[in-house]
Parts: structure tokens; sequence; C-alpha cells
């Protein structure tokens, strides 16, 4: 028997008690959420077009009532992590998880390695997190642009890169509003795309770079 079903002022506890369990990692986290939901008061009229804006703005009011704040991307899509510790360690994470490790590596090698890139391939890594994906991509070989809204993983990257002596340009942006100074091989995404409030444009928007 895991939390159940919960309201989203119950929200903040439910987290911290994810985290104290051991977060992603742990199996008793897992156990915990295994019966999770949350039950919502906003109206969601599943008939909308997804690519309207009525539909936006729902999953807007949505978003509102889970996290009981206006909108705001350059301040909501801020995380904290160890930018010193962590460009010590292995990976970017800081984790010691080698299954946790491995899967999401694994799925990047293999997108990378169907989308038959040239060498010295240019890859531009969309909303590109504290630098995981990143470092995969570089590590192959190609010659990658980063891109995050969040200032600390900007500096994560930047330093990691440094350290490695990947060929990684970092940049702090949105990543609907990034303009590069050049063309690209391939326009990456890591579990990043549903940050996007019209990802049908963001996308539109990283074709242009191709």
């Amino acid at each position: 028997m895991g939390v159940g079903t919960i309201e989203c002022s119950d929200l903040d506890d439910f987290v911290a008690e994810c985290d104290r369990l051991g977060g992603v990692e742990s199996e008793k986290a897992k156990s915990f959420i295994s019966d999770f939901h949350l039950r919502l008061y906003t109206k969601v009229d599943e008939t909308l077009n997804p690519f309207s804006d009525a539909y936006v703005n729902m999953q807007i009011e949505v978003y509102k009532e889970i996290s009981n704040k206006e909108l705001n991307q350059v301040v909501g899509e801020q995380a904290n992590v160890d930018v010193e510790n962590n460009t010590k360690t292995a990976n970017p994470y800081g984790s010691v998880d080698v299954n946790f490790i491995a899967n999401h590596a694994r799925a990047v090698l293999t997108s990378l390695l169907v989308s038959q890139m040239p060498k010295d391939a240019k890859i531009l890594d969309l909303g590109c997190g504290c630098g995981l994906s990143t470092e995969m991509l570089a590590f192959c070989g190609a010659k990658v642009y980063a891109v995050d809204i969040n200032p600390l993983y900007v500096e994560l990257i930047t330093r990691r890169t440094l350290r490695n002596g990947y060929d990684v340009k970092v940049f702090e942006d949105n990543f609907d509003t990034f303009k590069p100074d050049t063309l690209f091989d391939l326009v990456f995404f890591y579990e990043c795309l549903h940050h996007s409030i019209k990802p049908w444009e963001t996308i539109k928007h990283a074709t242009n770079f191709r």
C-alpha cells in the first residue's frame, strides 16, 4: 500500500517523503508512489484540440492548481544542484546507481546510433539539464551546443566540459527563444520537451536550426 490519493495541498509533504525514502533510485520510494493519484479540481476537457489555445490555457490552469503559483518558466524551471561536488563525480548527477545511469546512457546512445550521424557531427542538446546527455554526445565525438534555462546547470556543464576536454559550447537560454549562429546535424531533446508550453512550436523553432 502506497500513498493513495492526495490533493495538491499535500504535494510538498509527498515530495519530501519521496526524498526521505531515497528518491527515484529507491525501491521504498517506488513502492510509496505505486498507487499515487492526484485529485484535481480544475475542470479538464479531454475533447479539446491539443493544439488549440483553449487546451494550452486549460493546462496552465492545471499547472497553477498543482504548483499554487503563476506560470513563470524562468523562475519555475530552476532546480538546485551541487556544482562544486558534481564537477568532480563520475557523472553530472553525482549518482552511483549503475542501472539508473546506464539506462539514461543507453537511451541517448541508441538515439544517436539510429540517427546515423556523420563524423564530427554538430548536435544541439536543447533543455540539456545537468548535462549527462551532453557528455554522452560529446564522448562519441560530436560537437555539442548545450542549452538550458538553469544557470546552475550551465555552470556545472561548463566546469565538467573543461575538466573532461569535451567539445561543448554551453548557453543559458530558453529552448523556445535560443538562436544559434550555426546549423546542426541533429537537434536533441531528452526528457525535456514536456517543459514546453507549446511543444509543436518548440519543434518548429528547432527545425529552423538544421
